[in-house]
């Protein structure tokens, strides 16, 4: 059976990339892709089967796996649709993981291309957000190996990121402009991208939750209106607002699961 090997899991958008050259192709979360994990075998240029899907395909511009089946090519990392060389692969499907096969590996409907989707985080896709799984499951082939199960649960220190914010106007028409930086890079403005808390508190009551996008270098700067009359007071009669963000990275230490920037109090005497 006609093989290809050197196809590995990029931890960084969780996507399937040929990591068989020195240059690694774009990665929709910045930079390059990067290896983690086992090393999957695939099959090409056979019959497909009632478990085997055809029409997966390198693109020569990312070096990832898409499908080729639609006359839409998706979405490239590198820019406009993917572009198909080389082998078709023929991958299977919705049969049983073994001990040298692993399962959860997902068409994207976004993008096209080939994601895992076993983590709570859906990576990065070059369409914005996370990936969003479609159609079979697919159980991929991968050389045994003696330690470092793939993909691994990658646990990188962490910097936490920053955010300031600067209030304005009135209580009734308060405004507050927030920024920060060492978010995840080119974050929609969407839930998808970062996440920013507002919590009455002396009530310890999330009262607003909004969301805005990430530049290319992780920065942040968005703007939140509303009416504080209603804010809680203290015994001394003064009212705080904190605000926090998350680009919804993981954190086992958070009682939420996430990683959050610092915490950023204003008062209203």
């Amino acid at each position: 059976m006609a093989e290809q090997s050197s196809w590995r899991y990029c931890a960084k958008c969780h996507g399937l990339f040929f990591d068989g050259y020195s240059a690694k192709g774009p990665c929709a979360a910045g930079g390059e892709h990067a290896a983690a994990g086992y090393t999957f075998v695939l099959p090409h240029d056979l019959p497909a089967t009632a478990t085997t899907q055809a029409a997966w395909r390198y693109c020569g511009k990312c070096h990832s796996m898409f499908y080729d089946g639609y006359p839409d090519k998706g979405r490239c990392a590198a820019g406009d649709g993917h572009a198909a060389a080389g082998y078709n692969f023929v991958l299977p499907h919705d049969v049983a993981a073994t001990a040298t096969t692993q399962a959860a590996w997902r068409y994207c409907g976004k993008c096209h291309g080939m994601f895992y989707d076993g983590y709570p985080d859906k990576g990065t896709c070059p369409s914005g957000g996370g990936h969003a799984a479609i159609g079979y499951n697919f159980v991929l082939p991968y050389i045994p190996a003696t330690s470092n199960p793939v993909p691994p649960r990658l646990e990188p220190i962490q910097q936490t990121p920053w955010i300031d914010v600067v209030f304005s106007g009135s209580i009734t028409n308060a405004s507050f402009h927030v920024t920060g930086r060492g978010f995840l890079a080119n974050r929609p403005a969407t839930n998808q991208g970062v996440a920013i808390r507002v919590v009455d508190a002396n009530a310890a009551i999330e009262t607003r939750r909004a969301f805005t996008g990430s530049s290319s270098d992780g920065r942040i700067d968005g703007s939140i209106q509303g009416d504080l009359s209603g804010l809680t007071l203290n015994a001394l009669g003064v009212a705080t607002l904190t605000f926090s963000a998350t680009d919804g990275r993981p954190n086992r230490a958070d009682a939420t699961g996430f990683l959050w920037s610092n915490t950023v109090r204003i008062n209203f005497p």
